[in-house]
């Protein structure tokens, strides 16, 4: 298991693509198991005729713990500045409330180097090889 890592994620009331989303990280994360880990989320107001609290539900089945900000207005920066502000793990990985893991991912590597390179403040998967 890597050092402790924390999950963010921005999403909107859109829990049927949230599911899609965080079953393929539950599949192609290697070495991490969702079930031990924390999740910051903040879901947006949009769309207005879904319930956010069913994302909520969704991120609970995936999730040991999930904690949440239901913002009255839709706001991206506020939403990442919360997210982000309110994990306290060495490492955050985070991923949007749309992406799809499509390939296996290994996190160890990606913590290695990042503590080999005191420079680098973070790393992004890329969508293309």
């Amino acid at each position: 298991m890597p050092p402790t890592m924390d999950f963010t994620t921005t999403a909107m009331a859109r829990p049927f693509i949230v599911d899609r989303t965080f079953k393929s990280f539950s599949k192609n994360l290697q070495g991490i198991d969702l079930q031990n880990c924390r999740l910051f989320i903040n879901i947006d107001p949009l769309p207005s005729n879904i319930k956010r609290k069913d994302v909520i539900v969704v991120a609970r089945k995936y999730f040991k713990e999930v904690y949440y900000n239901l913002p009255k207005k839709a706001n991206f920066t506020a939403a990442v500045n919360w997210i982000w502000l309110n994990s306290s793990s060495e490492f955050i990985f985070h991923l949007e409330d749309d992406f799809e893991m499509i390939r296996l991912v290994d996190p160890k590597e990606i913590i290695n180097i990042l503590e080999s390179e005191p420079d680098l403040a973070l790393m992004r998967l890329p969508i293309f090889r």
